[in-house]
């Protein structure tokens, strides 16, 4: 495989559990000689307007405080990147504003991404229900493999203290 023409997308979000989801990118990268494309989407606000109207609108957002934002999120992304860099992989950082479902399917087909590697944090079925999930509309609308890599610390989910 051409190393410069396998892209991995891998979605972070900055979560407590995101070393393990980092790791399991970096060994599948190493593995098949792909570059890895770190994507964050910052999610854009939203406000909710009196109970009598029934819309939700963009809530307006300070400028210089969603520029800070920005900043911190990008130097975030570039951290993971450089981090794996310094292992002698390809790497890059992308942050992008949308709804983190559209920026991760955007990034993997600009790519032309044969992977995507994202962490699911175990939510209950009331979540799902009620604010639905990244990964389940990733792999809904996904034209490419999904691998969703449990990023829950390993006490919480062997039962172990």
């Amino acid at each position: 495989m051409d190393k410069k023409d396998v892209f991995f997308v891998v979605g972070v979000d900055f979560s407590e559990g995101s070393e393990r989801l980092i790791k399991v990118a970096e060994e599948f990268a190493k593995d098949l000689e792909a570059n890895l494309v770190y994507v964050h989407a910052a999610e854009p606000g939203t406000a909710y307007v009196p109970v009598d109207v029934d819309v939700v609108v963009p809530a307006p957002v300070s400028v210089r405080l969603a520029n800070e934002e920005m900043a911190i999120w990008r130097k975030r992304c570039e951290e993971i990147a450089k981090q794996s860099r310094d292992k002698g992989l390809k790497a890059e950082a992308v942050v992008e504003v949308g709804e983190a479902a559209e920026v991760i399917l955007e990034q993997a087909k600009l790519r032309k991404a044969r992977l995507i590697v994202m962490g699911s944090h175990g939510h209950g079925a009331l979540y799902h229900l009620f604010g639905g999930n990244v990964v389940t509309n990733v792999l809904r609308m996904s034209h490419v493999p999904v691998i969703v890599v449990p990023t829950r610390k390993l006490a919480e989910s062997d039962g172990n203290s």
